[in-house]
């Protein structure tokens, strides 16, 4: 499995935001790991790290299915994205796909983990 880490204090911060589905997950896509930042309830987020193999693609679906996730926002890393995007498609779930310059024109996201949280 992947390393887990639960925040409090981020989401906080980053809840200021309005919020407009609070079901959404965010993945931070690479070469070699897939760093992923869903809700665990209404004040915390979990991030964990994936692997990129097939089986590795299916846990994150059923793990975000499991915490009621219906919607996730991935970033556009080269072509790494394509096979996780298409099974979470399978999966049902609505899947949009954000840029990777919108998101790290913004100061202070240089981890994996806060992409993830970010995105």
């Amino acid at each position: 499995m992947g390393k887990i880490k639960t925040k409090n204090k981020k989401v906080q911060r980053i809840s200021q935001i309005p919020v407009i589905n609070p079901n959404t997950a965010g993945i931070d896509v690479s070469d070699s790991e897939m760093m992923v930042a869903y809700p665990i309830n209404s004040k915390q987020i979990e991030v964990r790290a994936f692997g990129c193999f097939t089986r590795d693609l299916h846990l994150i679906a059923n793990c975000l299915k499991e915490n009621g996730v219906t919607s996730v926002a991935m970033e556009s890393t080269g072509v790494y994205w394509v096979s996780l995007f298409l099974l979470l498609q399978e999966y049902g779930f609505e899947v949009y796909l954000v840029n990777t310059r919108h998101v790290k024109k913004d100061t202070g996201r240089k981890e994996d983990e806060t992409d993830a949280e970010w995105i």
